[in-house]
């Protein structure tokens, strides 16, 4: 049960599975309608694997990506470096995980 580890191991904090960039990133206020319209369609259906927010604020802290073998794969490459790239342009923190490197058991 995440919701247990999550108490245990990060009090401070909650962690969110599979949220949709689109409710993380959001366009400048100051395009228009059109460009806006454009970005949210780029960020659309892309989902994190996990997100740790602050507990309060619930203000998003670190992306965390697990990266599997599907990831050598020249279309997803091109999607997780425009996930790498999004998440640097707002400052938001992107830790990618070798999911071939964890302890199945």
């Amino acid at each position: 049960c995440v919701t247990g580890v999550q108490t245990c191991a990060l009090p401070i904090y909650r962690i969110f599975a599979q949220v949709q960039y689109i409710h993380l990133i959001e366009p400048k206020k100051s395009l228009s309608f059109v460009e806006s319209r454009k970005y949210r369609n780029m960020i659309d259906r892309k989902s994190a694997d996990f997100v740790i927010c602050d507990k309060y604020t619930i203000a998003p802290i670190l992306v965390i990506e697990l990266d599997g073998s599907v990831h050598s794969q020249a279309k997803v490459k091109i999607n997780d470096e425009f996930k790498n790239e999004i998440t640097k342009v707002v400052d938001l923190p992107l830790l990618r995980i070798n999911a071939e490197n964890i302890d199945k058991e």
